[in-house]
């Protein structure tokens, strides 16, 4: 199962897809379009809604909510040229035109002005406490489900956190570092998010240096996630993406398609924080993901509400 960040052909873009499904996306984006051009003013087909953040930018997330039978389901957000496309169908009362699962249906809707974001400016997510909550909550996740699932000791699970970290670095991260600028990041942050020593931070640097270069590689970071993470284990080829999928995809949320997105999360920010803010509850913290950032929060306070608050507000026409 293979991630494209962002994959564009002709001028639709479809953000964190599957490659297997890049091809019908493209053909179910162009349908959207025409469609929607032609019933706009029905809402019992196409609901249309305004991000605050954009409202003087024309910018907006078009959910699919009535029924047309020649477009078929589709998972994630397309994108084109200002205008996201959803598929809230299965969220959405056929007979009341009403909004059934609104949890699921906000998640959607946040998910895709997270990605309109993501595409408009790729350093949107460049806060400092922002990202030391995303990377402290994701290494914990990953690093703690990893060292459950293959009973990874103590300092094995700290060099994975380490690289989850820098995983998470590389994704927010705008521009091209260099070698010296990627291990003064890791220095600067890595200690201070997890609580380990400085001394274990210089150790998995000065041993594995290729490893982070690699892993603020432009494409392909979940394989080279997986790569970095595999040259902990001695020798003994046990961590690969597949067995980074198995250890998060239970439990991660209550969301449908939870472990379809958790996956997808790994290689995507938007989605990340998308699936961080339907954890961000008290009644979710039950689940893997929402443990994690429960945990990570107390140091952080509202910094992810504020951030979500601040950018994913948004009305409907």
């Amino acid at each position: 199962m293979n991630h494209e960040n962002q994959i564009a052909k002709g001028s639709v873009y479809h953000v964190n897809a599957l490659a297997s499904e890049v091809e019908s996306a493209y053909q179910i984006g162009k349908k959207l379009e025409r469609y929607y051009m032609a019933v706009r003013g029905d809402d019992s087909i196409f609901k249309t809604i305004i991000p605050s953040y954009s409202d003087r930018h024309g910018r907006k997330v078009v959910a699919l909510c009535g029924n047309i039978e020649d477009i078929s389901i589709f998972n994630h957000p397309i994108y084109n040229n200002g205008v996201e496309f959803i598929d809230a169908r299965s969220m959405v009362d056929l007979r009341t035109n009403q909004i059934k699962d609104q949890d699921s249906y906000d998640t959607l809707i946040r998910r895709a002005i997270l990605d309109m974001l993501w595409i408009e400016n790729r350093g949107v997510f460049v806060n400092n406490n922002l990202i030391d909550l995303m990377a402290k909550t994701f290494s914990d996740w990953v690093g703690d489900r990893l060292s459950n699932g293959l009973n990874l000791n103590i300092r094995t699970t700290a060099y994975a956190k380490v690289f989850l970290i820098a995983h998470i670095l590389a994704m927010s991260i705008n521009q091209e570092l260099t070698n010296d600028e990627i291990a003064g990041i890791i220095i600067k942050r890595c200690p201070r998010i997890l609580h380990v020593s400085d001394q274990v931070v210089h150790e998995i640097l000065n041993m594995y240096p290729t490893a982070f270069e690699e892993l603020f590689h432009e494409e392909y970071k979940s394989f080279y996630l997986a790569k970095a993470l595999n040259i902990l284990t001695d020798g003994e080829p046990l961590i690969n993406i597949k067995v980074i999928y198995e250890c998060i995809g239970a439990g991660a949320t209550m969301l449908p398609n939870s472990r379809i997105l958790s996956y997808i999360a790994i290689d995507n920010i938007p989605t990340f924080l998308a699936l961080l803010n339907s954890v961000n509850r008290m009644s979710m913290k039950t689940t893997k993901l929402g443990n994690a950032l429960y945990h990570a929060s107390r140091n952080y306070g509202n910094t992810l509400q504020d951030f979500i608050n601040l950018h994913t507000s948004y009305e409907t026409q």
